[in-house]
Formats: structure tokens, sequence, C-alpha cells
């Protein structure tokens, strides 16, 4: 993967989880703004927290990837 698919695919993903973050936020909140426990338990919360979950784990692995490759590009690697 190049620097600019690496860049490519990291706003993909951006792209992808701030419309996941806009679906957990649709989820009921308590007093504290906090995801109540009832809605935490359902189906749908689970499978979109986990698509979350999954989604920063690859932003965490794609951005390494790019702060790694941008290192080697200034030190003429």
């Amino acid at each position: 993967m190049t620097f600019e698919e690496a860049i490519a695919h990291r706003d993909d993903l951006f792209a992808e989880f701030q419309r996941i973050g806009k679906a957990l936020k649709a989820f009921p909140r308590g007093p504290m703004n906090l995801t109540t426990a009832h809605a935490k338990a359902t189906p749908e919360y689970r499978s979109t927290k986990a698509r979350a979950d999954h989604l920063f784990r690859q932003l965490r692995a794609v951005n390494a990837a790019i702060a790694k490759a941008r290192k080697q590009a200034r030190a003429g690697i």
C-alpha cells in the first residue's frame, strides 16, 4: 500500500467511523448523557458498538502505518 493509498483508506475509515458514531449517539441517553444500560443490552447497540470498535482498531493501525511511512520518507529510506 502506497502512502497515498493509506491516506485514502484512512479517510474512508474515518468517514465510516463518523457515520457509526452518529448511529451510536442515536441510542437513548440518561440524565448524565450516558447511554442507558437498557440501550446497551440491545442487539442493535451491541452490533453497532462492535463495528465502531473494529473501525477504531483499523484506524489506529492505518495511522501507525502512515506515521511510519512519513518517518521513513523524511529519513530518505
